[in-house]
């Protein structure tokens, strides 16, 4: 099955206005050539690794947003930026001035919150790490604090979610794809208001 993303970037959800991926034309201009890196930094002593598309119109004095695009469980961030990569998921980076980053889970998973349904002998931090990652990403790529996004299927959906419980201060919205709120996060709130859109395949 093929997914189509949708993402809203901007400041003031008045102003905002949504592009699929099937109707981004290709940007007229080209500042920079875009720049694909890996990077890491080291949580609860282990060196965890992110990887980042910055866009041709990429300039640390311009804030961009950012979107933070977690694969879902059994996957890597490497293989999951190749797979959006062989659609337009970077045209619309280039298009509309947004950076991608993949950051890659323990085991393949993340640790989601619903321990009942993940097969891990230990849990991680990744809540902490994903916070890392934004915090760096701020500090070292000039991305826009006001406008990170996180997106997620399945167990990455599940994140999503529980980054937006956990992280409202620093993510403005998420679009979990299949994935909803986990029983065992009923009971908690965010700090402050965060939008949702919430996608379901069938």
């Amino acid at each position: 099955m093929q997914l189509g993303f949708a993402f809203v970037w901007c400041r003031h959800q008045s102003y905002c206005v949504g592009y699929k991926a099937s109707t981004v034309n290709p940007p007229k201009t080209k500042i920079n050539p875009s720049k694909s890196l890996t990077e890491q930094l080291k949580h609860e002593g282990i060196q965890r690794t992110y990887h980042i598309y910055l866009p041709a119109v990429f300039n640390k004095q311009k804030s961009l947003p950012m979107v933070l695009a977690l694969y879902g469980g059994g996957g890597t961030g490497r293989k999951f930026d190749q797979s959006l990569s062989q659609s337009q998921f970077r045209t619309i980076a280039n298009q509309r001035g947004g950076i991608l980053v993949f950051p890659d889970g323990m085991n393949r998973q993340w640790s989601d919150g619903r321990t009942e349904h993940l097969k891990q002998d230990k849990f991680y931090d990744d809540v902490g790490f994903i916070s890392k990652v934004i915090d760096k990403m701020i500090d070292d790529h000039g991305v826009d604090s006001q406008r990170v996004y996180v997106t997620g299927i399945l167990n990455s959906g599940f994140m999503s979610v529980r980054l937006a419980l956990d992280l409202s201060d620093k993510i403005a919205a998420i679009a979990p794809v299949t994935a909803q709120l986990p029983v065992v996060l009923k009971n908690k709130t965010p700090k402050k208001p965060i939008t949702v859109v919430n996608i379901e395949t069938y």
